[in-house]
């Protein structure tokens, strides 16, 4: 009835009891003996296939055994049920065929202990059963569907410290204004928030402002202690108040038209900084920055090789599209762990002997990178090749160390090479489905088929394969 698997990366136990129409009957009165047996207690996650929704009854006498267990909870998307999503080592239950409409304030009132809970399908969840779980620290409400969650339930949840937001409207600053412990906050597309509750959450450490037209300098200026901030597409923060947040290790300019040199240049302490279709930052500030570890120059024509080649401590490199940065740079960049070189032209094979420290290496859209090239990056664990015409199956084979590998719409890497590649635990097939019945097979280590660059969580991509093993 079950069946143990254990996870590369925790050394936890994951048990899987999968239930079919005659085992209905034998869970119903045998529910506690088998969850004794087969359950750990420092991690539960249950799939539970049943060809109808389980109902109410059911689900009480489930969670009745686990409930005090659980400290994180993830209501998914219409039909993946309840789900681990980016929490481990928490119990979770998924039900890929439950029925969204049965997932609602009876059940979620059950898990009083919960910690953390991120909801993603809540139709018929409201305030009354989130204003009951005060010992919530993390809450992320982004892609719920309705708002049905108010200022009501949020204003009791005193010990949040951190809430993901996204663009509801039912919330607004009477809600948050006692979330005073918050050192997480995602406001992205959210035009409720305003500056007048923001400026007193003096702890907060990261804030997402992207798409955000209502926080100005005003409030922004006041949280001294951010470390990380994200200013994609907004549109009031300038200079005059990033310039007061020298604790910034990570900052986001993608697609900013208001933040310039002046403000940057003061910011020495950042490590990580994102510039996709900035253009304001110049050459002259970045190569002061010479203790940023990753640099985002996605569709970027104003940072130059003058200035990249001096950020000798680069791990990581996104030069998605990005036709100004050339090998000559890219060659000095010895450290570099990650790059994202898809449709753009700085990495070349005779630049690939320079850079042996890389396990990350996305070739997408690639043309500038042959297998003679690739056939260097033994140490790879993670490759990206979609669309890309120009590797084949003569160096892939080669790189038995990957575990991931992304083959999305491409027709040059076959059966023959993969089947060799027995490490991997995650691949995308997308758009490639000939090679899933001949090698899935063989590859013993895969937990995730076709969605694996979506869903990076080794315990969630566990149950989200598009097909079964043959």
């Amino acid at each position: 009835m079950a069946k143990r698997l254990l996870d590369n990366q925790s050394d936890k136990i994951l048990t899987i009891a999968t239930i079919d129409d005659r085992q209905k009957k034998k869970l119903r009165y045998d529910y506690r003996s088998c969850f004794r047996d087969y359950l750990p207690t420092d991690i539960v996650i249950l799939l539970l296939k049943l060809s109808n929704a389980l109902d109410l009854v059911k689900w009480r006498r489930v969670n009745r055994f686990w409930r005090t267990l659980c400290t994180s909870l993830v209501i998914e998307l219409p039909g993946l049920g309840i789900d681990v999503y980016g929490y481990p080592n928490v119990p979770s239950l998924d039900n890929p065929w439950f029925n969204v409409d049965q997932i609602n304030d009876s059940i979620v009132s059950l898990f009083t202990n919960l910690t953390k809970i991120k909801l993603t399908a809540s139709y018929r969840i409201t305030d009354s059963s989130i204003s009951l779980l005060t010992d919530l620290t993390e809450m992320d409400l982004w892609y719920t569907h309705h708002d049905q969650i108010t200022d009501e339930s949020i204003s009791v949840l005193t010990n949040l410290i951190k809430l993901n937001l996204g663009d509801k409207r039912l919330i607004t600053d009477c809600g948050i204004s006692l979330l005073t412990n918050l050192t997480f906050l995602n406001l992205v597309s959210n035009q409720i928030i305003q500056d007048s509750e923001i400026s007193l959450l003096v702890n907060l450490t990261y804030i997402n402002l992207r798409g955000n037209r209502q926080i100005t300098n005003s409030s922004i200026s006041v949280l001294t202690n951010l470390i990380e901030i994200d200013l994609d597409h907004t549109k009031q923060i300038t200079d005059s108040s990033i310039s007061l947040l020298t604790n910034l290790t990570h900052i986001n300019l993608s697609f900013n038209k208001l933040i310039t040199d002046k403000s940057i240049s003061v910011l020495t302490k950042l490590t990580k900084i994102e510039l996709a279709c900035n253009v304001n930052i110049q050459d002259s500030t970045v190569s002061t920055l010479t203790n940023l570890t990753h640099i985002n120059l996605a569709l970027n024509s104003l940072i130059t090789d003058s200035s990249v080649s001096l950020l000798i401590n680069l791990r990581s490199i996104d030069l998605f599209n990005n036709r100004t940065i050339t090998d000559s740079s890219i060659s000095l960049l010895t450290n570099l762990t990650n790059i994202n070189a898809s449709s753009s032209t700085a990495v070349i094979d005779s630049t690939i002997p320079f850079l042996t420290n890389l396990t990350h290496l996305d070739l997408g859209f690639n043309k500038t990178v042959t297998n003679f090239g690739l056939s260097f990056l033994t140490n790879l664990t993670d490759l990206s090749l979609e669309q890309n015409i120009t590797i084949t199956d003569s160096s892939v084979f080669i790189l038995t160390n990957l575990t991931r590998i992304n083959l999305k719409n491409n027709v040059k890497i076959t059966k023959s090479s993969v089947s060799l590649l027995t490490n991997l635990t995650d691949i995308n097939l997308e758009g490639n489905e000939k090679i899933i019945n001949s090698c899935v097979s063989i590859l013993t280590n895969l937990t995730n088929i076709f969605d694996t660059f979506r869903c990076r969580n080794s315990f969630g991509v566990l149950f989200r394969k598009t097909r079964k093993k043959k």
